[in-house]
């Protein structure tokens, strides 16, 4: 196998072979104990980026996007497809500990890039119903080599009955093997 790495490195391995014996017929096979890696690279500085909120049906709503993250999976042995999922944390106002759930959060699972087949995004969620954590993206085993580049849609819906401020979270992504 000859490739890059996520980084852009170059690479190559010995992931199997065999012998054409004298009678032209394929002796026995052996393959590299090396499976490769499956890692998830989000930049060191993410930061949802959110535009600038409007009024929708009398509710202040802001739409943003999570920013680009890439799923990279190098297994060439197992292939055993992956999981990647979100959770998000409540929204709370430090000035006057204000909550708001984070159901008010809808995210859109968006496909920026692939190399790898057999990878499938989950049904969106709708700011206000949401519910995590929740699958973003699946990749199916024996399909899934490759780099997967994703990004999410935001939509977030601030109910009226709370404190006009500024209102933290946090979002977690889980990336496990299938």
């Amino acid at each position: 196998m000859i490739g890059t790495t996520a980084a852009d490195d170059p690479f190559s391995q010995v992931a199997a072979s065999f012998a054409v014996t004298d009678a032209g017929t394929i002796g026995s096979a052996t393959t590299s104990d090396t499976n490769g890696v499956l890692s998830l690279v989000v930049p060191a500085a993410a930061v949802a980026a959110f535009n600038a909120p409007v009024l929708v049906s009398n509710r202040s709503t802001t739409t943003g996007v999570l920013g680009s993250f890439a799923v990279s999976d190098s297994r060439v042995l197992t292939q055993e497809g992956w999981i990647l999922s979100a959770d998000v944390a409540d929204f709370v106002n430090a000035a006057d500990g204000s909550v708001i759930g984070a159901s008010q959060l809808g995210l859109a699972p968006q496909l920026v890039s692939t190399d790898a087949t057999g990878v499938s995004l989950v049904t969106a969620q709708t700011a206000g119903s949401a519910t995590y954590p929740m699958n973003l993206a699946v990749a199916a085993p024996a399909q899934t080599v490759g780099t997967t580049v994703l990004n999410a849609g935001l939509t977030f819906v601030a109910p009226p009955e709370k404190s006009v401020g500024t209102y933290r979270s946090t979002l977690s992504l889980t990336l496990v093997s299938q």
